[in-house]
């Protein structure tokens, strides 16, 4: 409180070009410790002027009272004297302004006063026909002062032009329910408060009017009816035990004998899994998930897991040792575990509870709402701006392991031993190793050996499939697994391992099979020409920075002039 003890009070001074003015400064002084915080401040017409309510706005601070005409920066109003009425104003006895004498009602209306008000913000307001007709496909919930009378809403007062029209929509909109139970919601006994719901909310849904919460209006109470969430199902799975494994390989058989493997691994390796997957659509058949879930779901954590856990240890404990101390101890383990889960419980609820605040929007009420009751909520991103964040830590990440950040004789050492690293790097990929050598059906077979098929990942496929995937499979498996990602990471065996295992996949008899290749250097711009066949590599040195395309055909001519002679 500042009392005003003349010009001297602690006020701060107001520039003359400042629009806000003295009585601006008083609410900036006052408000200095609740701007920002969504709330809305009354003012009378000495205070309210459009620069305070602009101020009020920026520090997110509604604004609400009256406000003179001849105010700065006021808009100018055509014809004569107008007074715009408060919404929430009645022509009923309920109403503040019905309250006082006739005389001072006369006297306040011959003064020159506009209803001024700002809000926080600038959201779309929908009318209350398009509001209630929303009821007619989703659920819908209106509260608050509506200020309405009218003998279909239980209103005592005269019939008002607000409670005309509400009824009329009302009668329109079936969808509608209106629970208010005929208790006034209002001090002096009028029920301006209304409570309005879809039908689907409306048949269990509770209205009551809180005994002790008030202040000219009493507060109202409604409590809707929630069923309790329900976990999605989990999607179906294959049910191996009734595999007709024969048929499975069938299917991959005919598969593999129309295949024409890409060059791309990649892609190579979606067709696999899409084959797999189409075999076992034919062949095995699915198992519907469990609809029992547990009830826990939904509070569980790493906390109540453990001490689960030490619960089912003391209960195998006393089962195989059943004195009083074991007892004892169990009986200690699943107190503290039931105390654990009741904690979690309450957590999980003010967690969930906590998301909802004066500032909540209908839209996303109701989207918790549906998320509580089994929907399946929108995962939120990681980061809001997910692109520009990995490039920030990428940017660090660089700078903080860049070369730089060594002393200078350290990186003028690197730079000298740097040419002496590429050629060892150079030198050490052209020798082959015994780990260069392509995947052999031995080796596969060993790696497939019956077992326990564990979880599966995204594809669904378990080890049972690539078990029982017949020679196609294998087949489609070993030209997977030793198909090199890129003719540029390759060595020079590697490569001539790959073309002879394509060579090897020829079966026509008596014919001589030719693998060409062109290759360019991106580096230095060198390009070449191969072709290879049962014991003959011919080679070709082309000129440099040669297309891809002359240095394939190159290889074809050295192909075709081979098989000639």
């Amino acid at each position: 409180m500042i009392v005003y003890k003349g010009t001297n009070i602690d006020i701060p001074v107001v520039h003359k070009k400042d629009p806000i003015g003295m009585s601006g400064a008083i609410v900036k002084k006052m408000m200095a410790d609740y701007l920002g915080r969504g709330h809305i401040l009354y003012t009378d017409n000495w205070y309210t002027s459009p620069a305070l309510c602009q101020f009020l706005h920026d520090n997110k601070t509604g604004s609400c009272g009256t406000v003179r005409a001849n105010r700065k920066f006021m808009p100018k109003f055509n014809g004569s004297k107008t007074r715009v009425e408060n919404p929430s104003s009645s022509d009923t006895p309920d109403s503040e302004e019905e309250a006082r004498p006739h005389h001072e009602r006369s006297r306040k209306r011959r003064k020159t006063e506009l209803f001024f008000q700002s809000e926080k913000s600038q959201r779309h307001q929908l009318e209350a026909g398009e509001l209630l007709s929303l009821a007619s496909h989703s659920s819908v919930l209106v509260a608050g002062d509506l200020n309405a009378h009218h003998p279909m809403l239980q209103s005592p007062s005269p019939t008002n032009e607000t409670g005309r029209h509400l009824a009329v929509l009302l009668e329109d909109i079936p969808h509608v329910r209106l629970l208010n139970t005929g208790e006034a919601t209002h001090t002096r006994g009028g029920r301006l408060d209304l409570t309005l719901v879809s039908s689907d909310l409306a048949a269990d849904a509770i209205w009551e009017v809180h005994p002790t919460l008030t202040s000219d209006h009493f507060a109202t109470l409604t409590s809707l009816p929630v069923a309790p969430p329900v976990p999605p199902r989990p999607p179906p799975r294959w049910n191996i035990r009734r595999a007709d494994w024969s048929r499975f390989q069938a299917s991959l058989d005919e598969w593999w004998a129309d295949y024409q493997p890409p060059d791309d691994l990649h892609q190579q390796e979606r067709d696999l899994t899409a084959a797999i997957q189409t075999a076992a659509t034919t062949a095995i058949p699915m198992c519907a998930p469990s609809r029992l879930h547990r009830s826990d779901w939904w509070y569980y954590n790493d906390e109540v897991r453990e001490h689960n856990h030490r619960v089912n240890l003391h209960r195998k404990l006393y089962k195989k040792r059943p004195n009083p101390n074991n007892l004892r101890l169990l009986q200690e383990v699943v107190a503290r575990a039931w105390q654990v889960s009741l904690r979690a419980k309450e957590d999980k609820w003010l967690e969930w509870c906590a998301t909802f605040s004066q500032h909540t929007s209908l839209g996303q009420m109701w989207r918790s709402v549906r998320t509580a009751s089994g929907a399946a909520p929108p995962r939120p991103a990681a980061h809001p701006h997910p692109q520009q964040e990995a490039e920030r830590l990428a940017t660090i990440f660089t700078s903080r392991g860049s070369s730089n950040q060594l002393p200078l004789h350290t990186r003028c050492t690197q730079q000298q031993l740097q040419p002496h690293r590429d050629e060892a790097v150079r030198e050490a990929m052209e020798v082959a190793d015994m780990t260069d050598r392509p995947f052999s059906l031995q080796e596969l077979q060993q790696a497939k050996r019956r077992g326990c098929d564990t979880a599966t990942g995204a594809d669904g496929v378990p080890y049972s499939m690539l078990a029982h995937a017949g020679p196609a499979g294998d087949a489609a498996l070993l030209a997977t697994l030793n198909l090199p990602a890129s003719k540029s990471q390759c060595i020079t065996e590697e490569m001539r391992q790959h073309a002879l295992m394509a060579i090897a996949q020829v079966t026509e008899p008596d014919s001589a099979v030719y693998y060409t290749d062109g290759s360019v250097d991106p580096d230095n711009g060198r390009t070449g020409a191969a072709a290879i066949t049962r014991g003959t590599e011919l080679c070709e040195r082309t000129s440099n920075h040669c297309s891809t395309l002359q240095t394939e055909l190159v290889a074809i001519q050295l192909a075709l002039e081979h098989a000639h002679h």
